[in-house]
């Protein structure tokens, strides 16, 4: 399946797919001839991965992919596909952003850190002031930074152009540039990781009492500010590299909580007035 399915993917999802196909699969259902694999086989390896819902979430599409291509191939009937319809775990996981005053928290934290851990506070902070996904920071080279942005060839959805503040761009004008990545882990020859920013932050968020904020909360929290600002909600979306509209739209809430709050204050105003 791999070696006729890889053209469609880029090399890190054919690399993520295949290791979790190895890992959590294989062990469970490599032993069903393919033909023979029913949606009961499918219902007790999803069962059986309940302690990693969110890896059985990510490996549900994987498998009824190969289900769809084994059918193409005609190893199972037609209209066969065990995992259609199959529902995933719900997420447990809620959309965390910060206020004002924790963002400021932890921008002066990040401060008393710098000359320890110099690497991971220049990646928080970048990912503080462009929204990006953490490996899209970590993984960013010298030769995608042109003329004020990041040309990245390969984010989640594909090539992606990164539009770095002038801010941004004075915190990269005195970084040393001793590698070809901007970022590196230990030795210039070590590319810095998110696995590497995850060991740095664990601790880091308990010291600021932001125990419940995970990386990627902070490019939640771009989204939040530019949404409350007003931005267009097209602009957002690419702010963000998102590939479709409809992922950029489930900001628009923070949107219209922030018009309730404005209609509850002037309401009590109106209401304080007619009291008087």
């Amino acid at each position: 399946f791999f070696p006729r399915y890889a053209r469609h993917w880029k090399p890190s999802t054919l690399l993520n797919s295949q290791r979790g196909f190895t890992r959590h699969i294989a062990p469970v259902l490599g032993d069903v001839p393919l033909a023979a694999l029913t949606r009961q086989h499918i219902e007790q390896w999803f069962d059986g991965m309940h302690a990693s819902k969110g890896m059985a979430n990510r490996l549900l599409p994987l498998l009824s992919v190969m289900m769809q291509q084994a059918e193409v191939y005609e190893y199972r009937p037609a209209q066969s596909n065990p995992c259609k319809g199959f529902k995933r775990y719900k997420s447990t996981h809620s959309e965390r952003y910060l206020s004002e005053e924790e963002l400021k928290r932890l921008w002066l934290a990040l401060d008393n850190h710098e000359k320890a851990s110099p690497v991971a506070v220049m990646v928080l902070r970048l990912l503080i002031l462009t929204g990006c996904r953490c490996n899209e920071v970590c993984s960013v080279k010298w030769a995608d930074y042109r003329q004020g942005h990041w040309y990245l060839p390969d984010s989640k959805t594909g090539a992606k152009t990164v539009f770095l503040s002038s801010f941004a761009r004075e915190l990269l004008s005195d970084w040393p540039q001793v590698s070809e990545h901007l970022f590196w882990h230990q030795s210039p020859s070590q590319p810095f990781t998110p696995a590497c920013l995850d060991r740095f932050w664990r601790p880091f968020r308990e010291t600021i009492h932001l125990n419940d904020v995970r990386i990627h909360d902070l490019r939640h929290t771009y989204a939040s500010i530019a949404v409350k600002h007003n931005i267009n909600i097209l602009t957002i979306g690419r702010l963000l590299g998102h590939a479709l509209p409809e992922t950029t739209l489930k900001y628009t809430h923070l949107a219209k909580r922030d018009v309730q709050q404005a209609a509850n204050v002037v309401s009590q105003l109106i209401a304080g007035e007619m009291q008087r």
